[in-house]
């Protein structure tokens, strides 16, 4: 039973921890696209709370700007995943750095 009750608080814990980073990353758009998740799946609304967010983005070693780059550097060599390319580029420019800094990073290290 107190296995039970940790699985519980440690599942709260991460779901917190997880929707904190989701609103400090992506802001509103964050919130509305896991909104219109929940209608669709609700597990899989939570699975993105946290464990992208929850436990990747929450780690500690990298700050945020780095952790975006690495992000966007990845979704871009995948080259299929145009709308996580568009909220993470997206919210790199409103809150980390510029356009100029971006493209300079990606044409060194994905690019060339």
């Amino acid at each position: 039973m107190l296995r039970i009750i940790l699985l519980v608080i440690m599942n709260n814990y991460r779901y917190d921890r997880g929707f904190e980073k989701l609103k400090e990353i992506d802001g509103e758009t964050g919130e509305r696209v896991i909104e219109r998740l929940k209608d669709i799946s609700p597990d899989f609304a939570k699975y993105i709370i946290e464990f992208p967010f929850g436990d990747l983005y929450s780690r500690t070693g990298l700050d945020l700007k780095s952790r975006e780059i690495a992000t966007v550097a990845a979704l871009v060599t995948m080259g299929n995943a145009m709308s996580q390319l568009k909220v993470h580029i997206t919210q790199y420019l409103l809150r980390l750095s510029s356009i100029a800094n971006l493209s300079k990073y990606l044409s060194r290290n994905v690019v060339g």
